[in-house]
C-alpha cells in the first residue's frame, strides 16, 4: 500500500518502475504470450514482473558497492562513502525483458514487448521521483543514443532541483551495430546524457590503474561458445572522451564491488564507465556529508578543480584530469571556510569572488584547474590558488 502518499505502492525500499509501464505487465502475463515464446526458447523463465526493485543482473548492486560498501564482509571491498551514504534503489532495466528481446531478436514476439518496453519513459519517472522524494544526487551508470524530449526535460528539472548527477560515458565495444566503436563524444558523434549541457552534471570516463590513458590499452573480454568456438561475446576496448562533453576520469578497471551471488561469488571485478561513475558520486556524498551547506556549484567545482592531472588525458577531458576525493574534501573545505566562489564557463573564463561579493578579478585561464598552498601572513593564514597554465594567481 501507499503509506507515504507520494503515488506510489509498496517503495519502502525503491522501486520497479518498468512495473509502471502501460501494457507491458500484462504482455508480459499473458499466457499465450508465454507459450509462443516457450516454443522458440523452451528455458526461458518469465520471472514476474513487480514493484519490488531487486537486482537480479548485478550491476546495480555493483555500481551501488563502489559507493556505500561498508567492508563488513570483506574490509578489503570498502565503497567512497561507507558511513553516512544512504541508497535510494530506482531500477530502470527489467533484465528479462531486455535478456528476451536481445534472444529473440528479428521474432514478432520481442517486437511486441519492444513496442511497449519505453526506456525513456521509465528513466523520466525514475528521475521525477528522485527528486520529489529527496534525493541530492543521482549515479547515472546508464548511456543511450536516444535524444528523447521526455528524458531530457527530466534531466534538465534537476538543475532547479539543486540534484547533483554524476552520468557516465560511452564504453568501447565491438557490437558496430551500437555505433559506439568511435569513443570521441563530439557534436556529430553525440551520446547521452554525455551531450546535454547541463550545470549540475559531471560527465565520466573511465581510466585505467596507472590513470595514463583512457583504456586504449585495456581489453577485457567475455566469451562465449558459438558452434563449438570460442567467440567474443562483448569486448570494452576504450572509454568515450570528449573535451568538450567529458568532464574527468575515475577508476573503472578492475574494480572489486559487491554483485549478487553466494559466498565469494559476492564480489567481482568489474570494468567500464559504469563504475567509474559511483566513484563521483560517491564523492559527492562524502563532501556534502562534512559540508553541508556547500551549495551545488561549490560541490562540482571542488570535485573539477583537484583532479590529478596527467599529459595524457589533457587533450581528451575537460577537467584533464582524474578525481581526485582527498584533494577534493580539501578545497570544499577552503570554500566552506572562506565562501570564496571560483567558477568557469565553456570559454575556460576563472572567476572569482570573495564572500559573496564580486572583487572584479578575473583569470583567464586555458584550463579550470588550480593548486592550493598555504603561508603565514602579518599572522593570517593564507591560501593561494594558481592555475597550472597562467602564473596569475590571487589571495585572501
Amino acid at each position: 500500500r501507499d503509506d507515504d502518499g507520494n503515488g506510489y505502492t509498496d517503495d519502502v525500499h525503491g522501486y520497479n518502475f518498468s512495473y509502471d509501464v502501460k501494457g507491458l505487465r500484462e504482455k508480459w502475463d499473458d499466457p499465450d504470450f508465454q507459450k509462443r515464446v516457450k516454443k522458440i526458447l523452451p528455458d526461458f523463465i518469465f520471472s514476474p514482473l513487480t514493484r519490488d526493485p531487486i537486482d537480479t543482473d548485478g550491476h546495480g548492486t555493483q555500481v551501488a558497492g563502489v559507493v556505500a560498501s561498508t567492508g563488513k564482509y570483506n574490509p578489503d571491498v570498502v565503497g567512497v562513502n561507507p558511513v553516512s551514504a544512504k541508497i535510494m534503489v530506482l531500477k530502470v532495466l527489467f533484465d528479462p525483458v531486455a535478456e528476451l528481446i536481445t534472444k529473440l531478436s528479428g521474432k514478432p514476439e520481442a517486437a511486441e514487448i519492444k513496442s511497449l518496453y519505453n526506456l525513456d519513459q521509465i528513466i523520466a519517472a525514475s528521475i521525477k521521483y528522485a527528486a520529489a522524494n529527496g534525493a541530492k544526487i543521482i549515479n547515472f551508470s546508464i548511456e543511450s543514443d536516444s535524444t528523447d524530449t521526455l528524458t531530457k526535460a527530466a534531466f534538465e528539472s534537476t538543475q532547479d532541483d539543486g540534484i547533483f548527477i554524476a552520468a557516465a560515458t560511452v564504453n568501447g565495444t565491438t557490437d558496430k551495430s551500437k555505433n559506439l566503436n568511435k569513443l570521441e563524444i563530439t557534436k556529430s558523434n553525440p551520446d547521452y546524457p554525455t551531450s546535454w549541457d547541463l550545470s549540475n552534471m559531471i560527465v565520466v570516463a573511465n581510466s585505467n590503474k596507472v590513470q595514463k590513458k583512457l583504456g586504449e590499452d585495456q581489453l577485457y573480454i567475455e566469451t562465449r561458445k558459438e558452434d563449438g568456438q570460442s567467440a567474443p561475446a562483448f569486448t570494452v576496448i576504450g572509454s568515450g572522451y570528449g573535451k568538450d562533453y567529458v568532464h574527468l576520469a575515475a577508476p573503472g578497471t578492475e574494480v572489486v564491488s559487491t554483485s549478487v551471488g553466494r559466498g565469494q561469488d559476492i564480489y567481482k571485478a568489474v570494468n567500464g564507465t559504469s563504475f567509474a561513475t559511483p566513484h563521483v558520486s560517491g564523492a559527492a556524498s562524502l563532501i556534502w556529508s562534512v559540508h553541508k551547506d556547500l551549495d551545488l556549484d561549490d560541490l562540482r567545482y571542488a570535485i573539477l578543480y583537484s583532479v590529478d592531472r596527467s599529459p595524457e588525458l589533457a587533450s581528451k577531458l575537460y577537467s584533464g584530469g582524474r578525481l581526485n576525493v582527498s584533494k577534493a574534501l580539501d578545497i570544499a573545505e577552503d570554500f566552506d571556510q572562506s565562501r570564496i566562489q571560483l567558477g568557469f564557463n565553456r570559454d575556460s573564463i576563472l572567476f572569482l569572488n570573495v564572500d559573496g561579493k564580486n572583487q572584479g578579478k578575473t583569470l583567464s585561464v586555458s584550463q579550470a584547474f588550480l593548486t592550493k598552498s598555504e603561508t603565514q601572513r602579518n599572522g593570517t593564514v593564507v591560501h593561494t590558488y594558481q592555475t597550472f597554465v597562467n602564473p596569475t594567481s590571487c589571495w585572501y
